[in-house]
């Protein structure tokens, strides 16, 4: 897991790269559907390229490299460094936009974490990834609430013995009551990422479930793969592996 403060520290430095870039490298190194590629007038790359071919990401290992005779670039795993919750917001968006929009992106989530971070050291809070008895399982750290819902804290907790079709899994954590709470459900899609990044020890390298079934197709429901941290959509009868979550409302 990276630290909080070591994750507001690289997507901090990921606004200052990102900031400084001159009218012409915006206009003609910018791409955000390529790592990186070299061209007559330079290097092109997205915001994550960009960022591995300063000194301060360098240093610390995170580099945009050209293999020997290739003109395309590498980099090493984006989400090992950045997370995969922020890397799947804004790295992996290759979606065509300029850079000030994704400066803009980058500095709403930096405000978000240090946001959590706050919540986070709330004295007789337990550190992440230990077990918190009385709330039912293991805490996985605060969230941000969505479309005006209050902030919560996110307990994990336990796993199902065996692998489940989506709607066994969602009945059975429905019905777990632990410490007198009864309020458990699946994991939701936009609290996967955050498992896997904070708390992926708690899980098998494989899938689990998600809460939300694919929007148009009833018959599919979401997944969070443990292992790459991918996430897909699966036929319901499908056999994947469970594990509960509740929410501690702030």
């Amino acid at each position: 897991m990276i630290e909080q403060s070591e994750l507001i520290e690289r997507w901090s430095n990921t606004d200052r790269v990102l900031d400084a870039m001159t009218e012409h490298e915006r206009q003609h190194h910018w791409d955000m559907s390529t790592w990186g590629r070299k061209t007559d007038c330079g290097t092109v790359a997205c915001a994550a390229g960009t960022c591995g071919l300063d000194a301060w990401f360098r240093e610390r290992g995170f580099k945009t490299v050209f293999p020997l005779g290739s003109t395309e670039a590498r980099t090493p795993p984006v989400a090992d460094f950045f997370g995969l919750e922020g890397s799947e917001r804004i790295f992996y968006n290759a979606q065509q936009r300029p850079v000030e929009t994704v400066i803009e992106e980058v500095r709403t989530y930096v405000t978000e974490l240090r946001h959590l971070a706050a919540l986070e050291t709330v004295a007789g809070l337990p550190k992440i990834g230990e077990a918190w008895p009385e709330q039912g399982g293991v805490f996985a750290g605060a969230r941000l609430g969505v479309d005006g819902a209050p902030d919560y804290y996110l307990i994990v907790g336990p796993e199902h013995d065996d692998v489940l079709d989506w709607n066994s899994a969602t009945n059975w954590a429905g019905r777990l009551s632990i410490a007198g709470h009864s309020d458990f459900g699946l994991p939701r899609r936009n609290e996967g990422a955050a498992l896997f990044d904070r708390v992926r020890q708690l899980f098998q390298q494989t899938y689990y479930w998600l809460a939300e079934q694919r929007a148009g197709c009833p018959s599919n429901a979401w997944n969070q793969d443990f292992n790459d941290g991918r996430q897909d959509y699966w036929n319901e009868d499908s056999k994947l592996r469970a594990r509960a979550v509740r929410r501690l409302v702030l």
